[in-house]
């Protein structure tokens, strides 16, 4: 087995099914999945046990680069009548796929653009943020 290295935070890209050549991805936030437990005391002990409940996952929130393509606004105008499934894909340190992972039914609950302002002298980009409600998110 070839030695493992740890992955950057600085790499990665995001799929979205049905979104081609949508890059400048610069943050994802939110990729999680568990369990919700519930504790329960046997009779005359301190120490509970923890039966299994529903799964969760997410929000997962995405920023991009803002640029001339619509799709992600359009996207999200329509909400849950359009889900969709995606990746988070993370990289090595040669450029190629070492870990994903795959949100399914996920739909934008949020849109943000991030501030406009004329009167600040500084360089600055503006971004896209989506936040989207997931129904599942796991390695893949």
């Amino acid at each position: 087995m070839p030695p493992q290295y740890p992955l950057t935070k600085t790499k990665f890209f995001v799929e979205i099914a049905g979104f081609e050549g949508i890059g400048g991805w610069v943050r994802v936030s939110g990729l999680r999945f568990g369990m919700q437990t519930t504790p329960v005391f046997a009779q005359h002990t301190q120490t509970p046990t923890h039966l299994p409940g529903k799964k969760y996952s997410g929000p997962l929130k995405l920023v991009r680069m803002f640029d001339n393509n619509p799709a992600l606004a359009t996207w999200a105008e329509k909400g849950a009548e359009d889900p969709r499934n995606g990746s988070v894909i993370f990289l090595d340190y040669t450029g190629e796929e070492s870990r994903r992972f795959n949100f399914e039914t996920a739909y934008v609950s949020e849109y943000t653009l991030s501030e406009c302002d004329a009167t600040d002298q500084s360089e600055g980009h503006l971004e896209e943020t989506i936040v989207l409600v997931v129904e599942n998110v796991r390695p893949g």
